[in-house]
């Protein structure tokens, strides 16, 4: 799993304004939550089905709760406070 705030920048550096960021190895799904962050829209591939379960599970999971709620998230379990590389839910 890649950090989300790394592929946002990512995302928003070669992205046109309006445009659609196209996955072919879309793996757990890092990039689709960058770009739906980011206001693009996404299409993601994934040949292994257990990959592709867990990137439609946290495609739906940051699409219900947004950003907002990560946040909030971090606040309340000290994430805020620490190094985020490797903490998301």
């Amino acid at each position: 799993v890649k950090p989300v705030d790394l592929m946002r920048w990512l995302v928003r550096l070669v992205t046109p304004p309006g445009g659609v960021v196209l996955d072919p190895f879309a793996g757990t799904g890092t990039t689709g939550i960058a770009a739906v962050l980011e206001g693009f829209s996404f299409i993601g591939a994934e040949q292994d089905e257990e990959y592709a379960a867990l990137a439609e599970a946290r495609l739906s999971w940051w699409a219900e709760h947004g950003e907002d709620s990560v946040a909030a998230w971090k606040v309340s379990t000290g994430a805020a406070d620490e190094d985020e590389e490797g903490v998301e839910p």
